[in-house]
């Protein structure tokens, strides 16, 4: 290596990476905090607002001149003390959110042996949503839980829209149903291949039926395979994988 191209060093000999500038305070904020998302018609797609895909770059500067622009803190505490009223009242409303919904967002802290912890401490959203959550929480008298409720709105719909979402579109719900039915079919499939009965011996044993070629049916065309062991390969890996799953039991114990 020339000496022109060496890595330049520090005082203690370290490589200096020049990864520029971080703001690892709005870093760490940026992990706590969640963007409400809305629902794009012509996109078909959920999207956050204010275009915020993250909250630590230029965008957040930009969404702040938004007169809708709305960013509210979750469990506000004093930076100096007294503060033990603030930590028994967040603790208790942590509590309450283990307590009746830990089923519903997968709490895996006791699980894994940890202390559950909030997720989000701050959340950013329209001013007429934020009105509008803060005029129902009133009417229902919750207000001394209205923290806890955000981060249950937050956490309600981060799950909707990465894990739920997807599964409610229409073609999503196609696979669901049909997949039954479908799966009669693939098993149908492995058992005209499976040749361990017969070479058995077993009464009433079928010789394998000979598969003759596969077809891949496109939206723009469809390709055949006709080579007998190459078309066969298909069909083994499909098995071998499913028999490998977790519980085993999605073939008949004379195809696996």
């Amino acid at each position: 290596m020339s000496e022109d191209k060496l890595p330049e060093r520090d005082s203690k000999g370290d490589v200096k990476f020049n990864y520029g500038k971080a703001d690892w305070d709005k870093i760490r904020r940026s992990q706590y905090t969640y963007i409400f998302h809305y629902y794009d018609e012509a996109k078909d797609h959920y999207f956050p607002h204010f275009g915020l895909f993250s909250s630590v770059d230029e965008r957040m500067e930009k969404a702040k001149q938004d007169p809708e622009f709305f960013e509210k803190q979750l469990y506000w505490t004093p930076d100096h003390p007294p503060y033990d009223f603030f930590i028994r009242y967040h603790n208790w409303q942590l509590g309450l959110l283990v307590e009746f919904f830990k089923e519903v967002f997968e709490e895996k802290a006791f699980l894994h042996g940890y202390q559950p912890s909030n997720k989000y401490y701050r959340v950013i959203l329209p001013k007429t949503k934020h009105d509008e959550i803060i005029n129902c929480i009133n009417d229902f008298e919750l207000l001394p839980i209205r923290d806890l409720l955000f981060e249950v709105i937050a956490i309600a719909q981060d799950n909707y829209v990465e894990h739920i979402a997807f599964w409610e579109r229409p073609e999503m719900q196609k696979l669901v149903t049909s997949a039954e039915k479908e799966t009669q079919k693939a098993i149908q499939i492995i058992e005209k291949l499976d040749e361990k009965a017969w070479m058995r011996g077993d009464p009433g044993a079928k010789p394998p039926s000979e598969l003759l070629h596969i077809n891949f049916a496109f939206n723009d065309g469809t390709i055949k395979i006709e080579h007998d062991w190459l078309a066969k390969e298909f069909i083994d890996h499909f098995k071998r994988y499913y028999n490998d799953l977790l519980y085993k039991n999605f073939l008949p114990s004379n195809a696996r």
